[in-house]
């Protein structure tokens, strides 16, 4: 590039040639600018590669814009059957990894993310059954490089090749750690922390969680007590000490990655011990947890290394959304009305119904909602008050997955469809906006 522009004969703001130095320094300065639209254009970019995105809390990378639609809606990129289950969307390498029903089976697939097109699926194993959820996989992909991790609702983990599905490894929760299947399923999405693939697999004393090599699949180590939760494992960082905290049926622990023990564990009872929304991490040292059934809502100060409960209440209930802490607030479902909270006291400070038991995520500053019924809009992310900049019903079936975003391109889906939705300026402007 830089030689091609030297073919050139620069000149300066009056319209002289440049001498070699001057012009040098010009090309340099382009060459500076250039990248730094390059870069901010991959910034904007960036994967979602896991449950809740890159840094797994439901916020999108800085750099992301969407932008509210017109009367016209939002520009359809493509519609696909999806297949039963609830199973999350993971972007990476512009492929969209995720797992559905297909027949008597539940499958991980892989979609090319720009046409929807599937470019291979893998069986994970037989259909998990449930009333009141319904059947099939609950747990979101996890990619890592070039592999992919996916858990199937029986507690079948499998890595897999993004490019082609191959499987590379598989493990059986039940019969490797003597897991029992929880009544709604093994739910949890495997994170990766360095060379460990961390997981909640409910094996009871000792082996509520399970690290494994991740390019193998070996046990490194096995800790905790508790019962498996349906709730994600999140990684933390107190005074020093990395630690994964993962929410079981019966309370919230942080365990040490180095070898699975138990640094601190805080009870947390509910009437069928059901903890679905994953722990919300709030500032440096204090994590917010919730669950539905009438229990509410709690930020624990973790500071001291002993957990101790800043205030507990009833004005957020996660049936099964997790909730979203960002510039200062928590925003979240309480059963099925969409609240702000103020972390300092526990406080509401805004409500909203009409979406059900939603879910949401926050990106390029905005609310990301997608309301049980497949209603979805953009609010902006405000303590300010509940301020919608557009709506449009996208979905027709139960909607229980958190959306996805990459760059400017939303993905929702249902037990039904999987949806792709452009929300670039550009894409708006064809809706006469």
């Amino acid at each position: 590039m830089l030689r091609l522009l030297y073919t050139c004969e620069p000149k300066d703001e009056q319209g002289e040639k440049m001498n070699n130095s001057k012009a040098r320094n010009a090309v340099l300065r382009w060459a500076y600018s250039a990248l730094l639209v390059v870069l901010a254009s991959c910034a904007g970019a960036a994967d979602w590669p896991q449950w809740l995105g890159p840094d797994r809390d439901g916020v999108a990378p800085a750099g992301t814009a969407l932008h509210p639609w017109g009367d016209g809606g939002p520009r359809e990129v493509w519609r696909v059957n999806g297949g039963g289950g609830h199973a999350g969307m993971a972007i990476a390498g512009g492929r969209l990894f995720t797992a559905y029903i297909s027949g008597d089976a539940e499958w991980a697939v892989a979609l090319d993310a720009a046409s929807g097109k599937t470019l291979w699926r893998a069986e994970l194993g037989p259909v998990f059954h449930e009333n009141m959820g319904g059947p099939g996989p609950r747990s979101t992909p996890t990619v890592d490089g070039d592999v992919v991790y996916v858990v199937g609702a029986q507690g079948n983990l499998h890595a897999l090749n993004t490019a082609d599905g191959k499987g590379l490894w598989q493990v059986d929760y039940k019969e490797r750690f003597g897991s029992k299947l929880p009544p709604f399923g093994f739910a949890g999405s495997p994170l990766i922390e360095g060379d460990l693939l961390v997981v909640e697999v409910g094996g009871g004393a000792g082996t509520q969680v399970a690290a494994l090599d991740k390019s193998s699949g070996k046990t490194v180590w096995t800790g905790g007590d508790d019962k498996a939760g349906y709730a994600s494992p999140v990684a933390l960082d107190l005074d020093g000490q990395r630690q994964v905290a993962v929410f079981g049926g019966t309370g919230v622990a942080g365990l040490d990655f180095k070898d699975g023990k138990v640094l601190w564990k805080h009870p947390w009872k509910t009437s069928y011990d059901i903890s679905a929304a994953t722990p919300v991490r709030v500032g440096s040292e204090k994590l917010f947890i919730s669950t539905g059934y009438d229990t509410g809502g709690a930020l624990i100060d973790l500071a001291t290394g002993k957990p101790e409960e800043v205030w507990k209440n009833r004005e957020l209930r996660n049936h099964f959304a997790t909730s979203i802490a960002y510039d200062g607030y928590l925003y979240g479902f309480d059963e099925s009305t969409l609240k702000c909270i103020d972390p300092k006291d526990g406080s509401r400070v805004w409500r909203q119904r009409g979406f059900g038991k939603g879910t949401l995520i926050v990106a390029g500053g905005y609310l990301v909602v997608l309301g049980d019924k497949g209603k979805l809009a953009l609010a902006a992310a405000t303590p300010t008050g509940y301020k919608e900049a557009a709506e449009v019903q996208v979905l027709g079936g139960r909607c229980w997955v958190v959306p996805s975003v990459a760059g400017s391109r939303l993905f929702v889906r249902d037990d039904q469809e999987i949806v792709c939705l452009d929300l670039s300026a550009a894409s708006q402007g064809d809706n006469g906006e």
